[in-house]
């Protein structure tokens, strides 16, 4: 079966190579013995043509010397068309003729089809033809088939001399060469096939052992041998054969001992693959009591917190009663002056920094819980346009760029997967910082962009701020950690709140910053 298989797919291969050549050769020949046709018969009916041109120039000379040319032309034409039908329409049958038609398609005189009728159908292409002094096209008429049509002008009695030539009289000789070439193809495939069957049958006798052999080895037998006396190509491929068997040999013995070495390694990774898996749950767990922990604890402090500044507004409202009672006849000079300086400036100034370290406190507390939130808050991951959500965003900074008198540019934002309300808080964070951190000695700009890369969209949010060394790159994303806490405000929660919301998402973010001239925020995530 192996042997008839591949001495079939040589033969067809064969086979297929020869058609091919040979359809090439005859269409080639084909397309040249029609092109020196073509050649011919339009030299030779071209002379027809004009053959019957000189006989109707001669019939015009003839009637214009009798000097009554009105009076006799209809004659002349008549006397003209009979010399046109005694030449040309004497014989019985007739598939090549000329005929006469005029400038509105009707004709003069044809062999088969009346005066007055119409032979061409109404076609722009045909009715650009006819407008030319000479040309000539293929037309089908009717259920005929295609007969090549070619014509003269004769500008006297405005009509047009046509030659009617079907193509099958055309072609006639090519269609015989044709039908010639491929009986004779046809008989030269045969023998062709039916002595490469012969040779290739031979020739394959050696492969096919081969092939047995090689089978026999792939089920397992590494004893087979093969004959490796010939010293052609297929020796050669023999002693490769049994060269490779011994290698295989030797290569199956060294495979069990990587085997039972590898089991040894993939058991031992199996047991480190269970601890890491162990200690991922464990480390979950933990990071959810750690959620949990900061949640509670952010939540709970604010009750004494509440407490403290409710406590300090009573405080506040008990000195203002002392106020009259001490300013009263009551006590003596020297007592009212020293409860004054308590009530008006100690314990005002104690409330006030009670004051700002509540509010301090309840600032922290409000980003810790936000930060906890962030971690168990369910997600809606979805295609954004961005377009529209940084439209929104922007709306929220109006009044302080305007006040501010901040340049904005905001180029084509291209979309992403993500959860609209994290990407609103990513870019209003970003944007409030480059806001609070502008160089109050230049005019202030933001410039928002972004662009697709590898299935990712990135963003970018760049100011012309104070900006930072680069040591601080990775640290201004640690939470509690600010710029300059003494000249801004802030809790340090906001770039921590911003890089946990990305990597949700399956983002990341990173900074470039210089002091002095700006920095400029990186954003990727996947494109939509």
């Amino acid at each position: 079966m192996k042997k008839k298989t591949i001495t079939l797919r040589i033969l067809l291969f064969v086979f297929s190579l020869f058609v091919v050549t040979s359809v090439s050769v005859m269409v080639l020949a084909d397309y040249q013995l029609k092109k020196i046709i073509n050649k011919s018969q339009d030299a030779l009916y071209e002379e027809k043509l004009e053959a019957i041109l000189r006989a109707l120039d001669t019939k015009v000379q003839r009637l214009n010397a009798t000097g009554l040319r009105e009076a006799y032309e209809e004659g002349f034409k008549e006397s003209a068309l009979r010399d046109l039908k005694k030449a040309y329409y004497e014989s019985a049958e007739q598939r090549i003729y000329p005929f006469i038609i005029n400038s509105n398609r009707e004709i003069v005189i044809h062999p088969e089809y009346p005066p007055g009728s119409i032979y061409f159908k109404d076609d722009k292409y045909i009715n650009n033809a006819l407008k030319q002094e000479e040309g000539e096209f293929l037309y089908s008429h009717k259920n005929r088939g295609k007969d090549w049509i070619i014509f003269k002008k004769f500008n006297e009695w405005d009509w047009l001399i046509i030659y009617h030539v079907p193509l099958e009289i055309k072609y006639a000789d090519a269609r015989e060469f044709r039908n010639g070439f491929i009986l004779v193809m046809v008989v030269i495939t045969l023998l062709v096939f039916v002595v490469l069957s012969l040779i290739i049958t031979r020739a394959i006798k050696p492969v096919v052992r081969l092939t047995e052999a090689s089978t026999a080895m792939a089920g397992g037998d590494l004893d087979r041998h093969v004959d490796t006396s010939g010293y052609d190509e297929i020796g050669i491929l023999a002693r490769s054969f049994t060269h490779m068997r011994n290698s295989i040999r030797e290569k199956i013995d060294d495979l069990a001992r990587t085997n039972e070495e590898l089991r040894i390694e993939i058991d031992e990774r199996r047991k480190a693959e269970l601890e890491r898996e162990r200690i991922n749950i464990e480390l979950e767990q933990k990071n959810k009591e750690l959620e949990q922990v900061v949640y509670v604890a952010s939540h709970d402090l604010r009750t004494p917190l509440v407490n403290i500044e409710g406590f300090s507004k009573e405080l506040n409202l008990s000195i203002n009663e002392l106020i009259p009672v001490i300013q009263s006849d009551q006590l003596s000079e020297g007592v009212k002056e020293k409860v004054n300086a308590i009530i008006k400036e100690d314990i005002p100034e104690s409330l006030k920094y009670i004051s700002t370290s509540v509010s301090k406190m309840d600032l922290l507390l409000s980003g810790l819980l936000r930060l906890s939130r962030l971690g168990s808050s369910e997600l809606e991951i979805e295609g954004l346009d961005m377009n529209r959500l940084m439209s929104e965003v922007i709306s929220l900074f109006k009044s302080r760029i305007s006040n501010l008198d901040i340049r904005l540019d905001i180029s084509e934002l291209p979309a992403c997967k993500g959860d609209e309300i994290l990407m609103n808080q990513i870019f209003s964070n970003l944007i409030d910082n480059s806001i609070k951190y502008l160089d109050l000695n230049q005019a202030g700009i933001i410039r928002i962009s972004g662009y697709s890369r590898d299935g990712q969209s990135v963003y970018s949010v760049k100011d012309n701020g104070i900006g930072f060394e680069s040591d601080y790159k990775e640290k201004i994303f640690d939470i509690f950690h600010r710029l300059e806490p003494a000249n801004y405000s802030g809790e340090g929660l906001g770039l921590t709140i911003v890089q946990r919301a990305l990597e949700r998402q399956n983002g990341r973010i990173w900074v470039e910053s210089e002091p002095g001239k700006g920095s400029e925020f990186f954003m990727s995530l996947p494109g939509a």
